[in-house]
C-alpha cells in the first residue's frame, strides 16, 4: 500500500503546522529582551538593558558564564558595579526594563588578546510553568565592549 502525496496534501500539512505553532507561540508570555551597550560608568565595559514587555514582573538572574575563548577566566556582572553581588538577581516590574552592569576586564587584557563568554540568564514569572527558570543566552566579548566604546 502506497501513499501519493499531492502538492495540496503537503500544503494542507505545512499550514496545519504553522497555524498551530503561531497559536503556540501567541498563548506563551512575551520574554525580556536584552540590549548590549556601551557604558560610561567607571569600572565598566558593557551596559545589558533588560527590557520587560509583559503586563507581569519578571524575574531575571545568571544562570552561568562560560569562557568560550580567551585566557581570561573571570567576567563580572553587577547590578551596581561598588557591589559585587552573588548571585546576580533582579526583579523587573511590569513594562520596566533594569540595567546589568558588565566588566570585561578590557584594562587588564594584553594587546590583540580577545575573550568571549557566554553569559546564560534565566527569566521566571511565566504563567505556563512560574517555577522554571528559561535560558537567554548573551553573547560577551572584549572585542565588543571596544567597538561599543569606540563609537560612542
Amino acid at each position: 500500500m502506497t501513499m501519493d502525496f499531492s502538492w495540496r496534501d503537503v500544503a494542507a500539512l505545512w499550514g496545519a503546522g504553522l497555524s498551530t505553532w503561531l497559536a503556540i507561540v501567541r498563548s506563551l508570555p512575551p520574554r525580556p529582551r536584552f540590549y548590549i551597550e556601551a557604558s560610561n560608568q567607571a569600572g565598566a565595559d558593557l551596559i545589558i538593558r533588560v527590557v520587560n514587555p509583559s503586563k507581569r514582573t519578571r524575574l531575571v538572574k545568571v544562570l552561568c558564564r562560560l569562557r568560550s575563548l580567551g585566557t581570561e577566566p573571570t567576567l563580572g556582572v553587577y547590578i551596581d558595579p561598588s557591589e559585587a553581588q552573588e548571585p546576580l538577581r533582579v526583579a523587573i516590574k511590569s513594562e520596566a526594563e533594569a540595567t546589568i552592569t558588565v566588566n570585561c576586564l578590557i584594562n587588564r587584557d594584553r594587546a590583540g588578546q580577545k575573550n568571549y563568554w557566554l553569559v546564560i540568564f534565566g527569566w521566571q514569572g511565566s504563567w505556563a510553568v512560574p517555577w522554571l527558570w528559561v535560558p537567554v543566552p548573551v553573547f560577551v566579548s572584549t572585542p565588543r565592549a571596544n567597538r561599543l566604546k569606540a563609537a560612542k
